[in-house]
Formats: C-alpha cells, structure tokens, sequence
C-alpha cells in the first residue's frame, strides 16, 4: 500500500472507521467511487487487510456493546445471544418430522376421535 500525498487509502481507512465500515458514506468522504474501493480491496492485499481489520474492530465493539446489555438485564439481549449462542435450547425454529410422509399425515387428519367411556 502506497504513502504518498496523493493516495487517499489512509484517508479512506480513517472515514471507513468513524463511518462503522459505511462504504458509500467512506467513498463521498475522500471523493472516491464505490468502484475505487473495490478495486483497491481487490488489488492490494495489504489495503484488503486494513479494511477487514477495521471490519473486525467495529464486531469487537458490538459485542462489546451486546455484553454490556447482557450484563445489565436487557431482555432482548439475553434472548439474542441466547437464540444464537444457544440455538439448541433457544430457536424459535421447530421442526417437525413425520414418519411415513404425507401418507401418514393424511391418516391422522382422517381419524376421527372416539371417546370411550
């Protein structure tokens, strides 16, 4: 990655940052296009890592931020993490399985509940 006066990478890093990894608002910051960026990611391996640094910085922070909630009690942080960390416990998915398929399926919808007394 280049240093001179004229490269806008360092300046483009700097507004990637505040910006929180924002590319088009990181792009109108430094007067570049969104094309520039890409091919600067795509050409310079070094550049590439600088960005995917700051990418990480800003999931550092956030779950930073998602444990400070955690700690203090906010429901929807508890049931974030817990959805996601503990998915075996805490999915609002539910699968069913049937065995024997739809026949099966289309027997218990035909069976009529006997009650005997």
């Amino acid at each position: 990655m280049s240093f001179d006066k004229f490269d806008k990478k360092v300046p483009f890093l700097e507004a990637f940052k505040k910006k929180v990894c924002n590319i088009g608002l990181s792009c109108d910051a430094v007067n570049i296009d969104r094309q520039t960026y890409y091919n600067w990611r795509e050409g310079d391996k070094i550049f590439d890592q600088a960005c995917r640094d700051v990418e990480e910085g800003l999931i550092d922070l956030a779950e930073t931020q998602l444990y400070k909630n955690l700690r203090s009690g906010n429901q929807k942080a508890v049931e974030f993490y817990l959805k996601n960390r503990a998915r075996d416990r805490w999915s609002d998915r539910q699968d069913h399985h049937l065995e024997g398929g739809i026949d099966v399926l289309v027997r218990y919808a035909g069976e009529k509940k006997v009650d005997k007394d």
